[in-house]
């Protein structure tokens, strides 16, 4: 056999066993904890169909650590102080093929961030109006959030491609066939 040859007979070698993508996960996971997300799962099915993704479940464990990171901070300061104060509960579940997710997502106790005011009248009038920016904003950061998830998943795709790629060209296989002696067969 020439070296072409032994290259196409073991070219998927490196990517039979089921956990040729554990290095890639840990990295991921490793990632998103110092951007305040904590991974539970990963599921994907790749590469070259229709129906390809990449998807994980987690939630966010460091609600101000998890803004800044994605830059969403500055877009969104009403939450960020809540987030700074207090955090708040972000979750997503269900992730997978079709990318149907839900997200749980309570943001508690903006009350406090309201100013000492001894009038009842002044102080509803307040809490009404800082109500509805709140509102408005947290209704922003949900979307937002679905956003960062989803690009999330996108990039996780393209690690675990990028992987695969890798472990099946020419150079690595070549690598493996030779560590493993099988270039003995080259004629």
């Amino acid at each position: 056999m020439t070296k072409d040859e032994l290259i196409e007979k073991y070219r998927y070698v490196n990517v039979e066993y089921e956990d040729w993508w554990d290095w890639v996960y840990e990295g991921f996971v490793e990632d998103m904890g110092k951007k305040g997300i904590h991974v539970d799962s990963i599921d994907f099915d790749g590469f070259y169909h229709q129906g390809s993704y990449a998807a994980f479940t987690g939630r966010v464990n460091n609600a101000p650590l998890f803004m800044k990171s994605f830059g969403l901070a500055e877009n969104f300061p009403s939450v960020y102080e809540v987030a700074e104060q207090d955090g708040f509960h972000a979750k997503r579940e269900g992730a997978g093929r079709w990318r149907h997710s839900t997200y749980d997502f309570e943001l508690d106790h903006w009350m406090y961030l309201m100013p000492s005011i001894d009038d009842q009248e002044m102080m509803q009038y307040y809490i009404d109006l800082k109500q509805e920016g709140v509102d408005n904003e947290i209704n922003k950061f949900e979307r937002e959030f679905t956003d960062v998830f989803n690009e999330i998943d996108e990039d996780l795709y393209v690690l675990l491609r990028d992987a695969y790629e890798d472990l099946i060209s020419d150079e690595v296989v070549w690598e493996t066939i030779v560590a493993n002696e099988w270039d003995k067969e080259a004629a």
